[in-house]
């Protein structure tokens, strides 16, 4: 491949190039969530933001392409990297048509005409896929109101980043921070397009790019860095540097639970006869078990180098034989293994420390550097990152696939003896581990990106100060639903909020500031966030389930990724629709939290024509808030006086809090 055919293209040039870029049919269609496209946009703002790094230039990938010359354009086949085109597409027209509500105000406005004059229109089309290239077209005018002929991830990714952008600027009210956000997106955001050569045969490479092999993970670079530390200890080097490695090996798959990362000698001592204990105190008790097991075995955790790791990965050790629980699928992680190695750096130095795990090794090192002592920071983390998984594994929520069935649950691993194996539940209380798998997915689907999963940064620290041994269902649950209040109070619906970190690792549980409360953030339509829906449902699920009356109607409810802010009484209306006024219809008793697809297949019928196609279609229940609505709906109608109603109900639900 040429060199020339291989050029670094910011954000501006690449749009406003005279080229079009066309998405061949053998891609497959746009597919990323909330959860991708927010991470884009917030990678960049906090690149922007950075003093350290706000003048350097930002690669966010390649975009492989095959250069196609017809009679009056160039059109460049998209091979590698439709998903991040598509998006920066999306966001810039986010941008684009946010700032153009911003007419009266010059400073806003000179950027409104500053983008106009190099993004004149949308350079992508979708080959054979017409409804996606007529979406892209229709939020280039802010046009896309949930026609069925419109492509409903593309027209929810549009909606996700006007929030976020939103959200990250006060309604596009700071413009100081845009402005450095805007300039930096355009000018030192880059990707590398790469031109792959006339005679190639793009189906062949279009499988091999998809086959290809990964790359070493920055985690393995991380683990040989630390391991390079343990190795300046003089006298027992060898035996620290394979301590280190069973640690992290057994944590590093993050669907399995901890003790089956370790060979079966070693899981008596280390988690007791039913390997469900944790004894050990520090990395010393680790290494002293393991070392006695170890000394007439040959390890793999001979390894001091990136390249021996290299050379490891490709030729490994074969498995020893297994059982089916240790080799099967049954367990999904909410999180993977990077980001649960700064949830864990953050538990050890208590500091603030970001959770975006694309800066992995620049964090780790600052405080590698940092640190008195360096054999002692690796040898502190290697402890502290085993008694954080096994808590992990034992005390917060898994997906569980069994019997064909996906399910939320929080399980611990036992052992029975002769080989016996089982997952039971965590807590014995079968009603209070019901509850807490409840709460805790309640936090896990209202903060779908791992960079803030604060929710699991104050469990996992809750859990790491307790004895492990006794931890009691009670207290753990009581600890989440304060969490849970407190997020509410002092964060969502606080004209003055603190910070998580603030919240979580130095509350000093002093009562809640009454005056800093604000319920005008609930009736802000779109721009509520998905926890306050989120936290309602919960404590509307818990109220059912202690009054005998309900018969327990909203016993199967369970929280899934849900991202579109559904106007029950729509937005837009149509034909006979009376039209009421924007507080009215931005009421919190109007809102709702369900799935964008549910959301963008009827966001603009009557109330009373979405109640009959749920009831009709038998869907299944994705909001509680919005079951009662249906029920009020069908009792009485929908108008402004029962949005009110129940809008003032709803806050009542939350009011009540303070009373407890």
């Amino acid at each position: 491949m040429k060199e020339k055919e291989i050029k670094p293209w910011n954000i501006k040039n690449l749009f406003s190039d005279d080229v079009k870029y066309i998405i061949p049919i053998y891609q497959r269609n746009f597919a990323w969530s909330n959860a991708e496209i927010t991470q884009l946009i917030q990678d960049i703002y906090d690149f922007a933001t950075d003093s350290n790094k706000s003048t350097k230039k930002y690669y966010i990938g390649t975009l492989v392409v095959f250069k196609k010359i017809s009679v009056d354009e160039i059109v460049y086949e998209t091979i590698d990297g439709q998903q991040r085109l598509t998006s920066l597409n999306i966001i810039l027209n986010a941008i684009k048509n946010e700032l153009a509500k911003k007419g009266s105000d010059t400073k806003f406005f000179s950027i409104y005409d500053n983008i106009n004059q190099w993004y004149k229109d949308i350079n992508l089309k979708f080959s054979v896929r017409e409804k996606s290239t007529k979406t892209l077209n229709a939020i280039f005018k802010d046009q896309c109101y949930g026609h069925e002929k419109y492509d409903i991830y593309i027209e929810q990714a549009y909606k996700d980043s006007k929030k976020y952008l939103n959200e990250l600027f006060n309604g596009f009210k700071d413009f100081e921070a845009f402005n450095n956000f805007y300039n930096f997106l355009i000018e030192n955001v880059l990707i590398l397009r790469v031109e792959v050569p006339e005679d190639t045969d793009l189906n062949q490479y279009f499988e091999v790019m998809n086959n290809r092999g990964e790359q070493l993970e920055k985690q393995e670079i991380l683990k040989s860095r630390l391991i390079e530390i343990l190795n300046k200890e003089d006298e027992n080097s060898h035996e620290l540097e394979k301590t280190f490695n069973h640690i992290w090996n057994a944590c590093s798959n993050m669907n399995k639970y901890v003790q089956y990362g370790f060979k079966s000698q070693y899981r008596y001592d280390l988690f007791g006869k039913n390997w469900n204990d944790f004894h050990l105190n520090d990395f010393d008790s680790v290494n002293k078990i393991i070392s006695a097991k170890d000394n007439n075995e040959s390890n793999q955790s001979q390894i001091k180098s990136l390249k021996d790791i290299i050379e490891y990965n490709k030729h490994p050790e074969p498995p020893e034989n297994k059982s089916k629980d240790e080799i099967d699928d049954r367990f999904n992680s909410v999180i993977n293994f990077s980001n649960f190695l700064l949830q864990v750096l953050r538990i050890q130095t208590k500091e603030d420390v970001s959770l975006d795990d694309k800066r992995l090794l620049d964090i780790f090192d600052e405080y590698i550097e940092d640190s008195s002592n360096e054999i002692e920071f690796a040898k502190k983390f290697g402890y502290n990152l085993l008694k954080c998984k096994f808590l992990f594994d034992k005390y917060i929520i898994k997906r569980e696939y069994i019997e064909n069935k996906d399910q939320w649950s929080l399980k611990t691993l036992y052992h029975k003896g002769k080989d016996i194996t089982y997952y039971k539940n965590s807590f014995d209380d079968e009603s209070l581990n019901k509850d807490l798998v409840m709460i805790l997915s309640m936090f896990r689907v209202s903060f779908p990106r791992m960079s803030y999963n604060h929710w699991l940064s104050a469990s996992l620290y809750y859990l790491f100060k307790e004895n492990v041994d006794s931890i009691d269902s009670n207290i753990y649950k009581e600890y989440l639903e304060e969490l849970a209040k407190s997020f509410l109070f002092k964060i969502s619906l606080n004209e003055n909020p603190t910070t998580y970190f603030e919240l979580i690792y130095k509350n000093d549980k002093k009562q809640l500031n009454i005056e800093n409360i604000s319920y005008e953030y609930l009736d802000n339509g779109t721009k509520v966030e998905i926890f306050v829906f989120n936290y309602l449902d919960y404590l509307l699920w818990k109220k059912d389930k202690k009054d005998e009356k309900s018969k327990n109607k909203y016993s199967k409810f369970e929280f899934t990724f849900r991202s579109s802010v559904e106007h029950f009484y729509p937005q837009k209306q149509r034909g006979t629709l009376p039209e009421i006024g924007g507080e009215e219809v931005n009421n919190f008793g109007n809102l709702c939290l369900i799935s964008s697809s549910r959301n963008s297949e009827l966001s603009n019928k009557s109330p009373e024509l979405k109640r009959v196609h749920h009831e009709e279609n038998h869907l299944k229940m994705e909001s509680i808030k919005q079951c009662k609505m249906f029920e009020i709906q069908k009792k009485e109608g929908w108008n402004t006086e029962q949005i009110k109603r129940h809008g003032n109900e709803m806050k009542e639900v939350f009011k009540s809090l303070l009373n407890d």
